[in-house]
């Protein structure tokens, strides 16, 4: 059976912290109620009685032993009643329980549970659970949603146990029919053996194929990438998995894929047919998609890795230009003087010209060092990219062939040359013939006057050059979004997971009451269009009292540094003497005590959904968390904690591998981050409404695909991306590769939060931001406003070009283009919509959106309205000191959560000993959750420290609360207690050293 703890089951905890707010909200009797209770019960001793049963169903739904109301709630009601202090609850006979149960069902309006008829209970709860089984399959969620529907529908909720029952059997019912499907489809397609074959070890290997479908790819490296595109060729011959899929909702799908890969081939054997033929059919289906997306991430890598090359090779020639210069204008100037003195002996100069040329190093020399000069003098890489193309060439050529490309705009004509390109692979010469109909129309004037040989009306094209550009356009059109792949996920045509135009609009007419989204465009621009003008013009009226702000006569601002606020000695000797005061803790320690106030390991289970088998699951996933959160790892784990559950390096990984997802440690987070809410101390820091994002460098193995070189760290890794609310909790954490930029993951962090603190308002760096960003930011009623180090660079817009302003008015330099966001408005709301309704991820698409392209009207709609939400932002950034120092304040916090988490993750050198993209954002979850808990912690004790001394007399202020942060490590012992003892016997060494061990 399901456990309690893993549902939302309604109950009253003795744990459970129940503030002020809460008894007013849920727990106060209005006149009304009053009146119905004094009416309904006649004497004052059964009127406490009743009045408790009365507002724990009206707010639980369902009646529950009155022995189980906290203290808290009991005095509560009590004072209203006007009941004495020392009232005491008296018995009552169960037919008097019984009529006071009916009474208050049918004053709130609630059906009861066993009522028989039309408008059962159960039969309403069998519905609600047979819906949400279509899309969720852990028991947990299903029950989650069954005791929400019945709620809103005024149905009384049975007892957990009545109601986990109903829902297996409905969630087994349901699964079978599913399974039954997928399966008969598979049949009809002839893909049953195909399936079996996977599960046999073939002759000369050690694991079967299904484990090779599991397997993670591994780094750039040509000898790599062949060996993917080989795993792509053989995956895609396992047939079409889609096709049979189609009854199976995106949700279930990838938990069914999560299942998949948990399981190896002796467990699949241990499932009936039709379930594990379907689990086999997903992760297949799984791995022809993420095949393609690691081809695709390659392939990307793969060019930009050859630029990157190229342009540090230009770097280091332009030291050697001035010496090749005169070598090259000596020997032009020698050939010069040949034709002059053999002008009319044409035999004779060419013959001189030849020797010449050999003398210098031939003619490949030779146009080598003016590829060198002309790249130096152009300031472009383009002509030095051939040496590093041409070993790259083979696999480049083999994924283009390989990967079936579509257009997600109306212009093909790269995919038309792309195709060409492919036709004539085998070719060595160094020009090729385009056919007269081949359009390059997208490629720049740089790359066209090193493409064509001669004019272009002769459509002569040199081959080098001609592949680099193909390949140098698909990577970054790949990369936008403009070209997709067919059957791929990430890098399919995201246009069709957007919402239709029709649910755009249905969802539009019923927001439209509540304003969360403008429904007319037009009202919207005027709006906008009005806040830019009212903004700047106060920015030019404040202008001449702004101290700290100068704009010079080129137009360039400047903002003077902001002195900082030093504290007073008395605040800080009291932050000292609290931390002094703090009682010492263990990691392990505070990961117990956290487990028993949130019960946050509860959210950990095996994937089918039924419950642990083994004993101690508690124990065993608490030490789980440790051994992958700090970086441990399963081997040293086991061989340093000591515990009553037996730890191996096998149970760790196992437990890690089937009973640890990422939604499981994301929900474990929300039970750690929804119970520091209510801690007084955290007024002192925030009220939850900011947050803000930062990213670090985490090592990884470097056999893998996301590795890669951080411009700013200069080291190799990847990036874990960081949310921390503005009371230092940490609310949501990714990991990405270092060529991403930041901006991608910004949004989801907010978006993604399930949590009870709730941010509007999200800051971060300069990486934070882009004016696509901040666009798409203020349509899903989130506020960007970062700390963007290099703002003097931006380009300020002016909401009309005739505007002129007497102070600052060579602060703006362009101005904005409203028609381009007005005829793409609709484009702008599906977007924005698909968002909200997880149709998509902001992630997903700023990826696609993060690429400049001048084909894809939907970027420059989103980078359009994001430079007017930008120009905003900029102008109260500059014109308010007190924003800019919260700015400062609140990005502090997310760069000391950097140095928390990094201490936590003491125990290794990379963040998992895995090449595997989910384990790599799951180590860093596990990090999370660790780093969570010990900040839980530390509020806990500074609440409780910080009482004792107020009790001693000590005056401390919310101010000097202020000054503290929950990221306190000193008193925490990481690494547990070495015992050294000098009285235990030691060996006898000299025993053995006579010992004989060879002949």
């Amino acid at each position: 059976m399901t456990s309690i703890d893993r549902t939302a089951y309604p109950n009253l905890k003795a744990t459970q912290i129940i503030s002020q707010k809460t008894l007013t909200d849920n727990y106060s009797l209005n006149k009304h109620e009053l009146d119905y209770i004094q009416g309904s019960v006649r004497t004052n001793k059964l009127r406490l009685h009743f009045s408790l049963q009365f507002k724990t169903f009206q707010n639980l739904g369902l009646f529950i032993d009155l022995e189980q109301v906290l203290q808290i709630i009991v005095n509560y009601i009590r004072k209203q009643l006007a009941a004495p202090h020392n009232f005491q609850l008296p018995s009552i006979k169960s037919t008097t329980l019984y009529r006071h149960r009916q009474s208050i069902r049918q004053y709130l309006g609630w059906t009861p549970w066993g009522f028989k008829g039309p408008k059962s209970a159960r039969r309403f709860a069998i519905q609600s659970a047979y819906k949400a089984a279509q899309t969720l399959n852990l028991p947990a969620d299903i029950i989650n949603v069954v005791i929400e529907e019945l709620k809103i529908n005024r149905f009384e909720i049975p007892a957990f146990s009545t109601l986990c029952r109903l829902v297996r059997h409905v969630r087994s019912k349901a699964n079978r029919v599913l399974f039954q499907q997928t399966f008969n489809l598979l049949t009809h397609e002839k893909l049953i053996p195909t399936l079996d074959e996977l599960m046999v070890v073939p002759d000369g290997k050690t694991y079967s194929l299904y484990q090779a479908l599991k397997e993670p790819p591994k780094s750039p490296r040509i000898k790599d990438f062949k060996e993917q595109i080989c795993h792509h060729s053989w995956v895609d011959t396992l047939g079409n998995m889609s096709s049979c899929l189609k009854n199976i909702s995106k949700q279930k799908y990838l938990q069914f894929v999560q299942e998949a890969k948990s399981l190896d081939v002796s467990n699949l054997t241990d499932i009936y047919d039709s379930r594990r033929y379907t689990l086999m059919a997903c992760l297949i289906d799984y791995a022809q998609k993420k095949t393609k997306d690691n081809l695709a991430e390659v392939f990307c890598k793969t060019m930009a890795t050859v630029h990157k090359r190229a342009r540090i090779n230009l770097t280091k020639l332009r030291e050697k230009a001035t010496d090749q210069t005169q070598e090259i204008a000596l020997f032009a100037n020698s050939i010069l003087g040949m034709f002059k003195d053999d002008s009319s002996d044409q035999d004779m100069f060419f013959k001189n010209v030849s020797s010449t040329i050999k003398e210098n190093g031939g003619v490949d020399e030779l146009m080598k060092i003016c590829d060198h000069i002309i790249a130096c003098h152009s300031n472009q890489h383009y002509p030095l990219l051939w040496k590093y193309f041409k070993s790259k060439r083979v696999a480049l050529f083999d994924v283009a062939e390989t990967i079936q490309f579509g257009s997600s705009t109306q212009r093909i004509n790269l995919i038309n040359a792309l195709n060409f390109l492919i036709s004539n692979r085998q070719k060595r010469s160094e020009t090729i013939k385009a056919p007269s109909d081949l359009s390059l129309d997208f490629i720049s004037d740089i790359w066209r006057k090193l493409i064509y040989e001669g004019k272009s009306e002769n459509n002569k094209l040199k081959r080098r050059y001609f592949e680099m550009c193909v390949f140098t356009y698909l990577s970054y059109e790949l990369t936008s979004g403009d070209i997709f792949i067919e059957g791929a996920d990430s890098f399919s045509d995201y246009r069709t997971s957007l919402l239709s135009v029709g649910e755009c609009q249905e969802i539009l007419a019923k927001e439209q009451e509540s304003a969360i989204l403008p429904f007319n465009g037009d009202d919207f621009i005027e709006d906008l269009k009005k806040e830019l003008i009212d903004k700047s013009k106060a920015f030019d009226d404040l202008y001449p009292s702004l101290s700290d702000f100068i704009i010079d006569d080129n137009g360039v601002g400047s903002l003077k540094k902001t002195p900082t606020v030093k504290p007073i000695p008395k605040t800080l000797e009291l932050v000292a003497q609290i931390k002094k005061n703090m009682p010492e803790r263990t990691l392990l320690d505070i990961l117990c005590s956290t487990q028993h106030i949130t019960g946050w390991s509860f959210e950990f289970g095996p994937l089918s959904g039924s419950e642990a088998r083994f004993e101690e699951p508690i124990n065993r996933y608490i030490i789980n968390t440790f051994c992958y959160g700090t970086g441990m790892g399963p081997t040293q784990t086991a061989k340093h904690v000591r515990s009553d559950t037996e730890v191996t390096p096998h149970m760790l990984s196992w437990i890690n591998q089937r009973h640890v997802t990422i939604n499981s440690l994301n929900k474990a987070k929300d039970r750690v981050v929804n119970f520091t809410k209510d801690f007084p101390i955290t007024k002192a820091w925030g009220d939850g409404s900011r947050c803000a994002a930062d990213g670090t460098l985490r090592d990884i193995y470097e056999d893998n695909i996301l590795a890669e070189s951080h411009f700013r760290y200069m080291s190799k890794g990847g990036i874990c991306y960081n949310h921390v609310a503005d009371t230092y909790v940490a609310m949501f954490s990714t990991f990405m590769r270092c060529g991403l930029w930041e901006a991608v993951a910004i949004l989801d962090g907010l978006l993604q939060n399930d949590s009870t603190i709730k941010p509007t308002t999200i800051h971060a760096d300069t990486q934070g931001q882009s004016t696509v960003v901040f666009g798409l930011a203020h349509l899903l009623g989130i506020k960007l406003m970062p700390r963007i180090r290099n703002w003097k660079n931006l380009i300020f817009y002016k909401a009309n070009p005739d505007i002129l302003y007497k102070n600052v008015d060579k602060l703006f330099s362009e101005s904005i283009d409203w028609k381009l966001i007005k005829t793409h408005w609709p484009d702008l709301i599906q977007v924005v919509l698909s968002i909200k309704y997880g149709k998509i991820s902001s992630a997903l698409l700023l990826k696609k959106l993060g690429t400049y392209s001048r084909k894809n009207k939907l970027y420059q709609a989103f980078q359009e309205l994001g430079r007017v939400i930008r120009t905003i932002f900029l102008l109260e950034y500059l014109s308010n000191l007190k924003l800019r120092e919260i700015i400062t304040a609140t990005t502090n916090k997310v760069e000391a959560y950097n140095e928390l988490s990094s201490w936590v993750f003491f125990a290794g050198d990379v963040i998992v000993s895995s090449n595997d993209p989910e384990e790599m954002e799951k180590a860093i979850k596990y990090n999370l959750l660790i780093s969570n808990c010990v900040i839980l912690h530390n509020i806990i004790d500074l609440t409780d420290t910080i009482h004792r001394l107020q009790k001693d007399g000590i005056v401390i202020t919310m101010e000097d609360m202020a000054r503290l942060s929950p990221y306190l490590t000193r008193h925490i012992k990481r690494f547990g207690d070495f015992v050294l003892d000098l009285d235990a016997k030691p060996m006898d060494a000299e025993r053995i050293k006579k010992l004989k061990i060879f002949d």
